[in-house]
Parts: C-alpha cells; structure tokens; sequence
C-alpha cells in the first residue's frame, strides 16, 4: 500500500513504518513506546503523540482491543497496542471508529501517551481450517459507554466521595474519558462498588480522589479487596459463641510451662492472670504440681478450670508411652511433662 499521498507529513510516514517494522503480518500487535518511536524517528516525544494521533485521527492506525501479548504486564504499566490499516476499506472504519469515540467523549481529544483501552475478547481470525463461507456468528464488538452515561457515572462517583466526607478532586476531561475506559472493562456498578469500598477503607481512602486514580489502582485494589474478604471469613466466631467464648478464655489465662519437685515443663493456665505477685504465683504453681493441696482447695484450680486434670503433675488424657519406654516411678526422675 502507497501511503505516500494520503500522508504529508514524512514524520509521520516513518512512524507509520515503524509501527509496521513492529507488527505481524496482518498489522496487529504493534505496541512500541513514545520513547522508542521517537528514538527511530529522531525526534521528541511530545512529535511523536502528535504525530501518533494524526495517524489514529484519519484511520491509518487503531488501538486493538486484542491485548492478548500485553495481558501479562500490570494494568498501570501497559503500553497501547497498535492496530495498522491495511486497504482503504480498513482506514475508512478506523477513521469512523475514532470520530465516534470522540463524540463519546463530549469533543474531547484522544491523547496518545493516556492508559490503554479496556481489555476485551480478541476478534475474530479467519482460521485455515474452516471451509469458505462459514456461517458460524460473529462476535459482538463491546458498547462504548455514551458521554450521558460517563457523566452520570461522575456524578455517583462524587456522591460516594462526598458521604464519606473526602474532598474530591475537580472533574477533568481525562476524568471523564477514564470513567468510560472502567464501565466498558468493568461495568458501572461494579466500578460504582470498588469506589465506595475504596472510600470506606481507611488505608485506600487517600489514594483514590478522582477516578483516573481508580481505573490506574484498579488492579492493586481489587487485590486489597479479595485479601479483606478472606481475612473476614477467617476471622473468630461472634461474641457469645462457645467457640468464641472458649477462644477468648484461652486468649486472657495463657499457659505458662512451670516446673517443680516432681514434673518438669508442666502447663499452668492463667498462670500470668493469677491474683499473686513474683515468688508466691511460682509457689502456688509448684503446690499445684506437686499436689501438697486437694485439689478443691487448690486456687489455680479454681481460678481455671483447665487446671484440674493437671493437678498432682497427672493428666488423664495422657496419651500412652511409645512401646520399648517405661515410664519412670512419680517422684524419682526428673522428667519432661
């Protein structure tokens, strides 16, 4: 294809050819970055948007929505991927393409350096494999989301800002052209629900005042979402439950591993919470053990009831010694517990 007399400018003919050096053979997956471009071409950067967006103005280019080779690479880091037209067919559709997109924008102008269309389902390739004139239907192409619903998107979003008391930040066109890219990737609701999660959190709250900031965070925040969610469900059971109830016993009289005369390394609960200070908790514990005092006048055991199978340095859950081991006589060795 003779480029040559639908482009005036030879900047933008080396761009195109770049843009082709980096594409396959059907002119898809052509993600080079400003920086790279304007290296080829020898000129600054800010040429090369400009440039980028006369091509992408008049059809010769289009952002893909197949971001199949990118998919890997994080959201706030993903270059756009470049579509070539190929025939005059192509370029005309490109063309119209954009002007609708810039309709849906309210007259706003697309800037080469903003994040990448939303991701969606790659079209459809013809395959090798499959027989002329195949009727099998098509793909529907994703709705772009009106400038009507993009305002009315804004406006819930200030909404939700506003009853959780956060100054937000003044709607901008980017604002606008962000809250489109997130309905079309996203949904509305869904969006409009991340948000409000977001204003609720009090760590994520100062990071989200505008919805540019959302749709660049999107993915850290959906990860910050699911981790609250797990923790939630992983979380004690309600006051008042058994579980909670044991949980929370457990959680104020600790054990204490004590030794004395007759065991060694035995379990005290409530041992720390016990109303005795420094040399008499130790010894009340090691009377305990030794089982000097019954065990109804024991006061470890009537301070914790968790006590009472220990007393005397005896469980009687104990489990049985593994076989070729005797267990030595209650007083004579100093042993583990």
């Amino acid at each position: 294809m003779t480029v040559t007399r639908h482009i005036p400018s030879h900047i933008a003919q080396s761009i195109l050819a770049h843009l082709a050096d980096h594409a396959d053979r059907f002119g898809r997956h052509a993600f080079p970055s400003v920086p790279t471009l304007a290296k080829d071409v020898r000129c600054s950067d800010r040429t090369v948007q400009r440039h980028l967006r006369w091509l992408e103005e008049h059809g010769f280019i289009r952002r893909s929505r197949n971001l199949s080779r990118v998919s890997r690479i994080p959201a706030h880091k993903r270059p756009i991927v470049y579509e070539i037209s190929l025939d005059d067919h192509a370029r005309s559709r490109f063309a119209e393409e954009y002007r609708e997109h810039a309709g849906a924008g309210a007259g706003d102008t697309v800037d080469a350096g903003a994040v990448t269309a939303a991701p969606s389902k790659p079209p459809c390739e013809p395959s090798p494999l499959s027989p002329e004139g195949d009727s099998s239907p098509k793909r529907e192409r994703p709705r772009t989301p009106s400038g009507t619903e993009a305002t009315a998107f804004l406006i819930a979003f200030s909404d939700i800002l506003r009853r959780e008391g956060i100054a937000a930040d003044r709607s901008r066109r980017s604002d606008r052209r962000a809250a489109i890219r997130l309905m079309a990737a996203h949904g509305a609701q869904p969006a409009l629900d991340m948000a409000a999660w977001v204003a609720s959190d009090g760590f994520w709250c100062g990071k989200m005042l505008n919805v540019r900031s959302l749709e660049r965070r999107w993915e850290e925040l959906r990860l910050a979402r699911r981790h609250e969610r797990a923790k939630r469900r992983t979380t004690p059971a309600p006051q008042g439950t058994a579980a909670a109830i044991g949980a929370d016993t457990a959680m104020k009289h600790p054990a204490v591993l004590v030794s004395s005369s007759t065991v060694a390394r035995c379990p005290v609960y409530g041992y720390r919470t016990f109303p005795a200070a420094g040399a008499d908790r130790t010894g009340e514990a090691q009377r305990h053990l030794d089982g000097i005092i019954n065990v109804e006048e024991c006061p470890l055991c009537s301070h914790d009831d968790r006590n009472r199978p220990l007393h005397g340095g005896s469980r009687g859950d104990r489990q049985p010694m593994p076989s070729g081991v005797t267990a030595p006589p209650m007083g004579q060795t100093r042993g583990r517990w």
